[in-house]
């Protein structure tokens, strides 16, 4: 009877597992200091598709560079059911290379230079239009049955196709959001806020001197306003809400809505907030994710706009505000809709020599009694259409979410995308921080654009 091969939990774990080795022979992959597998809490159940992992008993390895990994709770739930499919593939052996989300992009740099690819791997934004130019992606659709992709909402599929192919298999969706203090709602006697006129009423009624003191203690709005990913997605969210664009390629050309009126509006709105109003914490510009999150989770603000993992890390850092907290789609001006579907999953090396094993334990990830455990645990949401219909995604806690999953934008690949956004960033932050007029920096901004612009497409 085979043994099974070699698995090491990465250092990264140590202070949050503990670290069991399984002592058995068989073949290693060369890539062995990198990776880990990990303990099993997973029942035994058989995976909805039959594959080369299932008919035959030779040792397959597949190596997965993963983000996710890395997190306290989804590494454990990734782990958990990696060592479950083992378990039902004595054959199979599952190797994940634990990296930081923000070394990806690095990692993948290497990989390809060296020309050393793994089978599956965690494809970040800023390098997904490098990945697709250097063709090192595999198209998954020819191997998922018709029905099997059908059974995908159609905004995951939107998200991971490009040039007409499926090059990441979805996991799990962080659409953006609003989540709001569902108390605090109450105590204001208003409605959720549909327009960005009453979100803005909504913020003003919440923030308040909660002691006497006369001085502000609670906002409104958690807003994070770094100029880093994580303040310019937020910015993008909005300004998509008040009519505008990222950048669109017509007639053989990139144009951007950067210098239009609704781009200038959406950015006036942003910057009030703080600069006008003070329904927001002061120091935004110092204020990234976690500490915007913790703004939340400590009870200082009432809302923020976020990807519905936020929602599991709140409740993880303050339990007592289970049943406290709801989610509610980004207001809309005029019509105009767009919330980030943040879908992420696992693209496929077209070198791998193991594609269909692959593919076969993404569809396992996918199961419904794995993906709604994860989301209830995590926050991040299901992208098969039978699990989004579990009775608890029609509860307040995540019903913004869901439904923001049928009004997403998906942004184009448009080559400069994150040199538009570090630009972007920089104006809102020269408004908030250093005093700079909205006119000054959009006059600013504007010359920027066009500058990218004519570098895209001069290319």
């Amino acid at each position: 009877m085979k043994q099974r091969l070699r698995r090491v939990l990465g250092l990264f774990l140590v202070m949050v597992m503990t670290v069991t080795l399984f002592t058995a022979c068989g073949t290693k992959s060369n890539k062995e200091d990198d990776k880990k597998a990990g303990e099993t809490t997973g029942q035994e159940t058989k995976s909805e598709s039959s594959s080369k992992a299932e008919k035959s008993d030779e040792p397959v390895v597949i190596d997965i560079l993963s983000g996710t990994i890395t997190e306290d709770v989804e590494g454990k739930l990734e782990l958990a059911m990696a060592e479950a499919y083992m378990e039902l593939h004595p054959n199979v052996t599952i190797n994940y290379i634990g990296t930081p989300s923000n070394e990806l992009t690095k990692k993948m740099t290497a990989y390809v230079t060296n020309d050393d690819l793994p089978d599956a791997f965690t494809l970040m934004p800023d390098f997904f239009p490098k990945a697709v130019e250097l063709g090192i992606l595999e198209d998954i659709k020819p191997h998922l049955s018709d029905e099997y992709y059908a059974g995908f909402l159609q905004s995951s599929l939107d998200d991971v196709t490009a040039d007409g192919k499926m090059v990441r298999f979805p996991w799990f969706s962080v659409p953006s959001a609003v989540i709001y203090r569902t108390d605090w709602l109450e105590e204001t006697g208003m409605d959720v806020p549909e327009t960005w006129e009453e979100f803005l009423e909504v913020a003003k009624a919440m923030t308040k001197d909660t002691d006497g003191d006369g001085n502000i203690d609670r906002w409104g709005f958690s807003m994070v306003g770094t100029n880093n990913g994580s303040g310019t997605s937020r910015f993008m969210n909005l300004a998509r809400n008040f009519g505008c664009k990222d950048a669109t390629f017509v007639d053989g050309k990139w144009n951007s809505t950067i210098s239009s009126p609704e781009f200038r509006e959406s950015l006036q709105f942003f910057t009030d907030l703080f600069t006008l109003h003070k329904v927001v914490p002061p120091g935004p510009t110092e204020t990234g994710y976690t500490e915007a999150v913790n703004y939340l989770a400590t009870e200082r603000t009432g809302m923020m706009i976020t990807g519905s993992n936020g929602m599991g890390l709140l409740l993880t850092k303050n339990p007592n505000l289970d049943g406290k907290l709801g989610s509610f789609q980004i207001p809309e001006k005029n019509g105009a809709v767009g919330a980030s579907a943040g879908v992420m999953g696992y693209s496929i090396s077209k070198s791998s020599e193991n594609k269909e094993v692959v593919i076969d334990y993404l569809k396992f990830m996918n199961e419904s009694k794995f993906a709604i455990d994860f989301a209830q645990k995590t926050g991040r949401l299901p992208v098969r259409k039978e699990s989004t219909t579990a009775p608890i995604f029609n509860e307040p806690t995540y019903k913004g979410f869901i439904q923001a999953l049928d009004k997403v934008y998906i942004p184009e690949q448009y080559p400069m995308y994150q040199q538009m956004l570090d630009s972007i960033g920089l104006a809102y932050t020269n408004i908030m921080a250093n005093g700079v007029s909205v006119d000054d920096a959009m006059k600013e901004l504007i010359t920027k654009d066009e500058e990218l612009l004519k570098e895209a497409n001069s290319k």
